[in-house]
């Protein structure tokens, strides 16, 4: 009976080593789950500031153009209006 118990205590304890060492392991998984989640968290942080450093770059050269549209149409329109007076006030 001795020898059936210490056979029993011995799986016991490597029953309970196995429990530690996966025990272990999910703490380990969990840990670089929480890591990777953290990262994450920051590149979409990374992302939303620069895509709005983006859209505001964007944004300045759209008014840019439309500045320069501007004086495109403006300078166009005085060169038509000039070049359709009459003669006798049109160019010399």
């Amino acid at each position: 009976m001795d020898n059936l118990e210490q056979k029993i205590i011995a799986l016991e304890s490597k029953v309970e080593n196995i429990g530690d060492k996966l025990t272990d392991g999910f703490e380990l998984i969990l840990a670089r789950l929480d890591s990777i989640d953290n990262r994450i968290s920051d590149l979409k942080g990374n992302a939303k500031g620069n895509l709005g450093a983006v859209e505001g770059a964007v944004n300045d050269g759209f008014k840019k153009v439309i500045e320069e549209l501007k004086k495109i149409n403006h300078v166009t329109r005085y060169e038509d209006m000039h070049d359709n007076l009459p003669s006798s006030l049109g160019k010399a």
